[in-house]
């Protein structure tokens, strides 16, 4: 199940809601390669060839895109098999190189000013 939250910066008062987590619809590699590239859907295919049940681990997310300064969850994928990690683009401006990703535990600062720590609060839940 994944959660809702809320982030939002002391400083400038910027706020974000992103979904993290993964969901039931994210229980077959087919489904959850969708939310990925056509070039990393195929690099994830390569890889898990000749696996007649294909071993990963989904989730969203969070992260900060400092190229266009917004806090968003991004697709994420491992394949413990060969412990190769891969990331979708940031959806707000689909770029990947500009992405920070954040452990689930961690109080990021803010993208937009970089002054504040942003507080995260949980507002639901999604599937």
């Amino acid at each position: 199940m994944g959660m809702i939250q809320t982030l939002t910066c002391p400083s400038c008062h910027e706020s974000w809601e992103i979904a993290t987590g993964q969901g039931i619809l994210h229980s077959t590699l087919d489904r959850v390669l969708k939310v990925f590239p056509q070039d990393t859907q195929m690099e994830i295919r390569k890889e898990v060839q000749g696996q007649l049940i294909p071993v990963f681990h989904f989730h969203y997310s969070m992260a900060a895109c400092s190229r266009c300064k917004n806090m968003v969850a991004v697709p994420v994928i491992h394949i413990p098999e060969s412990g190769h990690t891969y990331t979708s683009l940031c959806p707000q401006c689909g770029t990947s190189a500009n992405l920070e990703i954040f452990d689930e535990d961690a109080v990021p600062a803010c993208p937009r000013c970089g002054e504040g720590h942003l507080t995260v609060e949980d507002t639901g839940r999604w599937d």
